[in-house]
């Protein structure tokens, strides 16, 4: 099956960079049922589905304000625009958006087939699936590979759904699921209210990321409780500017934005830093440990990883203080390890700033992280070395 699956796909016909918004109807459930039955799969089969699902692809990165911004916010590397062109291995030129479709592909239809056979098998129609299937899949690479941007999403999307759940916010239109297109007022007043201009929303993200800076990026999870209620009452004072509406995704993108260039900025190796700090026992075992991955079967022993260490961190009996500042300190070497943007580890003296830990207790605390990772290690080497890389996921292993 999983030959006639590839043998399918690579029967696709060739396809431009034109997106036509146009419905497929149950062009997923066509295709899953044709590979079912067990003869050749009809040529206009897996052209409609292809076709769905780049389609359906294209609308999702929208929907996240990802088409906009480069590839590699989902782990497709080699160019800055998706409107670009990437080598094959055969030597010819294709989209990146070919490179992640194929790895969408892979995801769905390939590793959950059992699955859609089943549901196909009881008569059900899959598209919804398939969609909600692959927008779980870009979500999690959007996670691991724009952890800034995913993070910003997070922290104001709840923010936006607690004020509306108050009553602070009112949906005007769109998903009261709150996506980008949805346009938030802050009194009930008959429609008719425009959307804030845009930069005048960005004005205001750009203010709150500077005061919320580090926690916005840092904070746990009951850090992260105060971030999200500190940015409700933010926007509950946005009336007082004057702004009466706005539109979700105008003021999500230029957040997203500043807070990359400024945590990149607070990141900037330091003309001070010594050889020493740079290359601090411990950390870059961490950094090397824990380096981005595009394959499936890594991404998963990151985060088990991550997990072990996260744990450790947790039960270590310390003091109060101590157990804060060990826990800052690996919460940003996780961020770090897993942004493609980000080389070089900050100095001391940048971190002491950044993280509002004593630049005294940074050697103990990078020595305590770095036994953690050792034992972690260990516990874990026996299941990662028995995985094989089957599955891409966004991106070239390289």
């Amino acid at each position: 099956m999983q030959a006639r699956l590839e043998k399918a796909w690579r029967s696709k016909p060739t396809w431009g960079m034109t997106v036509e918004e146009e419905d497929l109807g149950t062009a997923f459930t066509s295709f899953v049922r044709s590979m079912e039955e067990g003869a050749g799969v009809a040529e206009s089969v897996v052209a409609g589905m292809t076709r769905k699902l780049r389609l359906e692809v294209v609308r999702e990165l929208k929907q996240r304000s990802l088409w906009t911004g480069p590839p590699s916010f989902v782990g497709v590397y080699g160019t800055s625009e998706w409107q670009a062109t990437l080598p094959t291995g055969s030597g010819s030129l294709a989209p990146p958006l070919d490179e992640l479709v194929h790895s969408v592909f892979t995801f769905v239809f390939c590793d959950r087939l059992p699955r859609l056979l089943f549901h196909v098998d009881e008569g059900r129609e899959i598209d919804g699936l398939v969609i909600s299937y692959l927008r779980g899949f870009i979500s999690r690479l959007q996670r691991r590979h724009d952890p800034l941007g995913y993070r910003a999403y997070q922290v104001l999307r709840s923010a936006v759904r607690q004020a509306v759940d108050a009553e602070e916010l009112y949906v005007r239109s769109g998903s009261p699921k709150v996506t980008n297109s949805t346009v938030l007022a802050i009194t009930l007043k008959p429609d008719g209210e425009e959307s804030a201009p845009q930069d005048l929303l960005a004005a205001h993200a750009r203010a709150w990321n500077s005061e919320l800076l580090p926690e916005l990026v840092t904070a746990g999870e009951a850090g992260t409780e105060l971030v999200v209620a500190d940015l409700r009452q933010r926007l509950f004072g946005l009336e007082s500017d004057g702004v009466r509406a706005f539109r979700f995704g105008d003021l999500l993108a230029p957040m997203k934005q500043d807070l990359r260039a400024r945590w990149s900025a607070l990141l900037e190796p330091s003309p001070d830093a010594s050889a020493v700090e740079v290359n601090e026992q411990g950390v870059r075992r961490i950094y090397e440990t824990v380096q981005p991955s595009l394959w499936v079967h890594e991404i998963d022993g990151f985060q088990k990883l991550v997990d072990c260490v996260s744990g450790l961190v947790q039960r270590r009996p310390a003091a109060v203080r101590t157990q804060r500042y060990l826990g800052q300190l690996w919460r940003f070497l996780r961020r770090f390890a897993v942004d493609p943007n980000l080389e070089t580890l900050p100095s001391h003296r940048q971190l002491s700033v950044l993280l509002r830990v004593p630049r005294e207790r940074l050697p103990g605390l990078y020595d305590t992280l770095g036994e953690m990772l050792r034992s972690c290690e260990e516990r874990l080497a026996p299941s990662r070395d028995e995985e094989e890389p089957t599955t891409s996921a966004g991106g070239r292993r390289g």
